[in-house]
């Protein structure tokens, strides 16, 4: 079986999510006097219980990543700025975002590998959670957008993996069925699993955290630890 086709995950997969996250949390911090006032522990604080509410509320849905809701949820949970608290939560979405796009950068290898397997005609379409505004930008600031023949978000997709539709969506962007192509994330449970109940029988996992491997697991998913890797994998030369 010849791969004519690559899903692959955009965020901890093509780059380390958690740095840039971080980096950008601290510079909302920094740049506004009314969280200053709550001290950093108690703005993560009220930051994460934003981010858990949205999440319950929005639960499979693109929106409940949006940084936007989280900001504004936090803002109007301090009664003495909620008149202001539109302009906040905009501010800071954009800060956020701004300082997240300053930080990324992608994981070794990672332009090199995508580029050799254009060069080779094989399709490839990231396959992400998240809402497109977003993650285009970063596509756009990492200057990758012309390595992707294809890219579905959950906001596109209108479900989040591990949902089939979203992978069966690109699929049908392609134009190739399951048995043709692979698919490379970080996640177990969205990528992994997401992938093989859409019918992929190829399927990737870059574990980085070295996660103690599932009974069966590895008769079922070739596993890496570093996205260089990729490079060596015997699946490119069936």
């Amino acid at each position: 079986m010849i791969i004519k086709g690559i899903l692959v995950d955009f965020d901890n997969t093509l780059y380390d999510y958690e740095p840039c996250h971080q980096y950008a949390l601290q510079q909302v911090f920094n740049s506004f006097s009314a969280l200053k006032s709550l001290g950093y522990e108690e703005f993560l604080r009220r930051y994460n219980s934003a981010k858990k509410s949205i999440h319950v509320r929005l639960h499979g849905a693109a929106a409940s990543h949006h940084r936007l809701l989280y900001f504004q949820k936090l803002f109007e949970s301090l009664p003495s700025i909620t008149q202001h608290h539109v302009n906040l939560a905009m501010e800071s979405y954009d800060c956020y975002w701004s300082s997240f796009i300053q930080k990324i950068q992608l994981f070794d290898g990672v332009t090199e590998w995508l580029t050799t397997m254009k060069n080779q005609n094989r399709k490839i379409i990231m396959v992400t959670d998240l809402t497109s505004h977003v993650q285009f930008l970063k596509i756009k600031h990492l200057k990758i957008d012309h390595l992707f023949d294809w890219v579905v978000t959950s906001e596109e997709a209108g479900c989040e993996k591990p949902h089939p539709y979203i992978f069966h969506l690109a699929l049908a962007k392609c134009g190739l069925s399951a048995k043709d192509v692979c698919m490379i994330g970080d996640s177990y449970e969205k990528d992994i699993e997401g992938a093989r109940n859409a019918g992929i029988p190829t399927v990737i996992w870059l574990d980085r955290s070295n996660s103690p491997l599932k009974s069966g697991l590895s008769d079922q998913v070739i596993t890496i630890r570093q996205f260089h890797e990729v490079w060596g994998l015997n699946v490119w030369t069936k």
